[in-house]
């Protein structure tokens, strides 16, 4: 469905790639090596199906992005809504399922060196990243429950770079190629 959304407006130079399926830009953070990346599917392109692909989409290797080198800096009008994004995950089902299943165990847990009863009661990850005029505020949470046994070139043409669809967002250490926060945003007008 059609949602209105509050939307922010900037004409700047920003670093911009064409690719199948997508277009991206790249919005840098004054003084770091952290940006974020706005991955934009075409109109006839699900964002969930092209989320399946972020791995080659960004070509990480060696600490490095390649989807970054292969970007142009252009003049972009850029039209991107103001949201905010949050998520809580459990990380021990995660873990577990793929067989982390010792630190969770009552018997089998090795925390010796701490206490030799102890073990992981629960793990969750709590994220949040806020964008709006003023720029991006992120966080994330991670939070260990122990329990005790007994308890490029510039071009001058102006690109539009509408953001008014479903889009995938990265904010990456381009120093180490590290993902920091990854999402996918369907509906900025929602508050969770």
């Amino acid at each position: 469905k059609t949602v209105k959304v509050p939307t922010m407006f900037h004409r700047s130079r920003h670093s911009y790639v064409r690719g199948t399926n997508y277009k991206a830009l790249r919005l840098t953070y004054k003084n770091s090596s952290i940006s974020m990346l706005i991955i934009l599917p075409d109109q006839d392109v699900d964002a969930l199906g092209l989320a399946k692909d972020l791995p080659t989409i960004l070509n990480i290797s060696k600490g490095s992005v390649g989807l970054l080198s292969t970007m142009q800096l252009r003049l972009i009008d850029l039209y991107l809504p103001r949201f905010t994004f949050k998520k809580k995950n459990d990380l021990k089902k995660s873990l577990v399922s793929l067989g982390l299943t010792h630190p969770f165990s009552e018997t089998s847990a090795q925390f010796a060196n701490m206490n030799p009863s102890l073990y992981i009661k629960s793990l969750t990850q709590e994220a949040k990243i806020e964008v709006n005029e003023k720029g991006t505020k992120a966080r994330a949470v991670t939070r260990v429950r122990m329990a005790s046994m007994s308890a490029g070139s510039i071009t001058q043409s102006v690109k539009l770079f509408r953001v008014d669809h479903p889009f995938l967002f990265v904010i990456v250490d381009e120093a180490t190629g590290t993902i920091l926060f990854l999402g996918l945003m369907e509906n900025p007008a929602l508050r969770k």
